[in-house]
C-alpha cells in the first residue's frame, strides 16, 4: 500500500486552489475566509479519510513519521489491547444506568489495593449535602435557591 501524505494534499489543493490561498492582503476579511477554508478543508479530508480505516491510516502515518492515534469512541476505547492489558475498564452497578463500565485507577498498589465502592454520582445527587456541609446553607436557602431556578 503505498502513500505519501503529500500526494493526499497535493490532490486536495489543485482541485480547488483559490480556496486555501491567503495572503496578508486578505487579513481583514481573516474571519471569513476561515470559516470557509475550515468547512471546505473539512469535508475533503472527510471524503479523504474515509477511503480507507482508521486501523489502515494509522499505519500508514506512522509509516511515513507522522505521529497520530486514532480518536475513540467509549466502545472503542476498551476494546485497545493496552486499556484490556491493564485492567481499565472497572464495571460497577449504578442507581440509574445499571452496570456502567468507568475507567480504574491507573495507580497499582501491591500491598494497597484500590478499592471502587461506589458508581459515580446521578446529576445533583450530593449538592443539598455540598450546600450544608461545605457552605453552610440552612434547609430554607436552600429551598429558596431551587425556587428561584439556582438548583
Amino acid at each position: 500500500m503505498s502513500f505519501t501524505l503529500q500526494h493526499h494534499l497535493d490532490n486536495l489543493y489543485s482541485s480547488s486552489p483559490r480556496k486555501f490561498a491567503f495572503s496578508a492582503r486578505t487579513l481583514k476579511d481573516y474571519s471569513i475566509w476561515q470559516a470557509d477554508f475550515r468547512a471546505e478543508l473539512t469535508r475533503l479530508l472527510q471524503e479523504i479519510f474515509g477511503r480507507r480505516s482508521t486501523r489502515d491510516w494509522v499505519d500508514l502515518l506512522e509509516a511515513a513519521g507522522v505521529p497520530n492515534g486514532p480518536i475513540n469512541d467509549v466502545a472503542q476505547v476498551y476494546e485497545e489491547p493496552q486499556v484490556k492489558a491493564r485492567g481499565i475498564r472497572v464495571d460497577m452497578d449504578h442507581p440509574v444506568a445499571g452496570k456502567l463500565p468507568t475507567v480504574a485507577s491507573p495507580m497499582r498498589f501491591s500491598a494497597t489495593p484500590v478499592e471502587y465502592r461506589h458508581a459515580p454520582p446521578t446529576l445533583g445527587q450530593h449538592t443539598d449535602e455540598v450546600l450544608r456541609g461545605l457552605l453552610g446553607k440552612s434547609d430554607a436557602e436552600i429551598a429558596a435557591l431551587r425556587a428561584e431556578g439556582v438548583l
